[in-house]
């Protein structure tokens, strides 16, 4: 019999870059789905690393930062795969950085948790 785990859910609301910036992940064993932004979802990129899509594309020019950030979470935290969406619009590599560290530490917590 396979043993079942539930989906669940951690919000967070913090200041990154000077950036309001709200989110949560949804998680079970080996997906996680990452929402952060500022109003609305734009993007949605999936990883199974090192595979990659972008599965909504907006208009938004986020493309690579989103693959980038997507890519990354899949291949340095536990899960082995990971949807991450956004609305952020920003040209600047820090940003998306601090971002990405900011949400591997996230991830790592939940695994703590568990």
């Amino acid at each position: 019999m396979v043993k079942s785990t539930p989906i669940q859910r951690f919000e967070f609301a913090e200041k990154i870059c000077n950036r309001d910036l709200r989110g949560y992940v949804l998680y079970s064993t080996e997906s996680a789905w990452i929402w952060v932004g500022e109003s609305k979802i734009e993007s949605i990129g999936l990883a199974h690393f090192p595979n990659f899509t972008m599965l909504v594309d907006g208009e938004n020019t986020q493309r690579e930062f989103i693959k980038s950030i997507t890519l990354r979470l899949t291949k340095t935290s536990r899960f082995t795969q990971v949807f991450f969406t956004t609305d952020i619009e920003c040209e600047e590599g820090m940003f998306w950085k601090v971002l990405n560290d900011n949400m591997l530490e996230k991830l790592n917590a939940l695994h703590s948790n568990q």
